[in-house]
């Protein structure tokens, strides 16, 4: 084998730059920095939120769709509406089978990243000091500024939560919404 000895001062550099240029590939650990905020609104059906947010009708139903399918497939069940209704309160369930019942779909939680938009089904939150919606454990409070909830999510909340937010009008909370 023989070797070949590079005496060039331009191919010296040629080498040393390509060897830089190959360390600085792959292996590193720097992820990439995401500044795309994610705002999360809460609606009561896709009309309310195509009339209330920058996304389309059709991009608001299929997110509504979205959310009906998780709903019809993963909320909690209860073998009697007595049941049902000592957890998620009176006049909040529905009959989801011969002998089950669950949360009544109440809105939708819409999060939207940049362009990725994603949905959850929510039902009333049901404890004494917190006012809001839920999804699972998932809490989104009508007292956090960065909520954006409809006029018409907050109507729904107040009639079924038995009392008025804010004085009595059907105010909105967070950025706004109507």
């Amino acid at each position: 084998m023989r070797m070949i000895f590079v005496r060039s001062p331009l191919a010296w550099l040629a080498v040393a730059a390509s060897s830089l240029v190959v360390a600085g590939c792959g292996g590193g650990s720097s992820k990439p920095k995401s500044d795309a905020k994610t705002e999360t609104s809460v609606y009561i059906s896709a009309k309310d939120c195509a009339e209330n947010s920058k996304l389309s009708m059709q991009v608001c139903a299929e997110l509504v769709d979205g959310a009906i399918a998780e709903h019809l497939k993963s909320s909690p069940t209860y073998l009697s509406q007595r049941a049902c209704e000592a957890t998620e309160g009176a006049e909040r369930c529905e009959r989801s089978g011969a002998r089950s019942f669950r949360p009544r779909l109440i809105a939708f939680a819409i999060s939207t990243t940049g362009d990725t938009s994603t949905s959850l089904p929510v039902y009333i939150l049901n404890t004494g000091k917190d006012t809001g919606f839920r999804h699972g454990k998932q809490n989104f409070l009508l007292t956090d500024d960065t909520l954006v909830v409809s006029k018409k999510s907050v109507a729904v909340y107040e009639s079924l939560r038995g009392q008025a937010i804010g004085g009595g009008a059907s105010t909105t909370f967070g950025k706004g919404g109507s």
